[in-house]
């Protein structure tokens, strides 16, 4: 009778812990805590993705406009020696369209000077610019003619006579070369620090092209 009641006692607390979910304590071989376990693989997918973009985000780099075939034929061999790949752009020759508010052209050079003067007490910039009908002064270029006009109706009514021209000037043809390699921050320093022989070279970053 006594192992009867003994035997129901430990059936009540096996019962008991079971449906209490009962946690063992620590070092009773349960396996490794959850921080221990593949954290990679628990991490959320926005901080995977911060950990991985940084190394996706890769930058080639664009040299140029060249103004002649002379000057990029000498960069490309510059690009080569160095070990670099390299691919050619070029645009066709092309116009380009600017609106210049400008006061002139003047009767005389006593004219153009007292406009001078009076432009430079008021702190007005100017560029003098030999136009077909004489000497003017170009006081700002702007790419859109509305936004010119409003400049230049703000100058009449501070007592100049300023006007809007329409400037053309013909560009290319022009190229750049692409370096298709993924340049570090040391190659790039390398590049920048090239005389490329041409005044309208520069150095810019761009985005490689999927592929490379």
């Amino acid at each position: 009778m006594k192992w009867f009641f003994f035997l129901l006692l430990l059936a009540n607390g096996a019962l008991y812990l079971w449906a209490t979910n009962y946690t063992p304590p620590a070092g009773t071989g349960t396996g490794p805590a959850l921080e221990d376990r593949n954290l990679p693989a628990l991490a959320l997918l926005s901080e995977v993705e911060s950990a991985t973009g940084t190394s996706e985000m890769l930058n080639c780099v664009r040299i140029g406009p060249f103004a002649t075939e002379e000057t990029m034929a000498r960069a490309s061999r510059q690009l080569v020696n160095r070990g670099y790949g390299l691919t050619r752009q070029k645009i066709s020759t092309r116009e380009v369209r600017n609106f210049q508010v400008i006061l002139g052209p003047f009767g005389s050079d006593i004219a153009r000077d007292n406009a001078r003067s009076r432009l430079e007490g008021q702190g007005i910039d100017y560029a003098p610019q030999q136009g077909a009908a004489g000497q003017v002064l170009v006081l700002r270029t702007f790419a859109r003619e509305r936004a010119a006009g409003e400049f230049a109706a703000g100058l009449t009514g501070k007592g100049f006579e300023a006007s809007v021209q329409l400037a053309v000037r013909t560009l290319g043809p022009l190229g750049w070369l692409e370096v298709p390699d993924v340049v570090t921050q040391e190659r790039h320093d390398e590049l920048a620090a090239i005389n490329w022989g041409d005044a309208m070279a520069r150095l810019q970053q761009i985005p490689c092209k999927e592929g490379q």
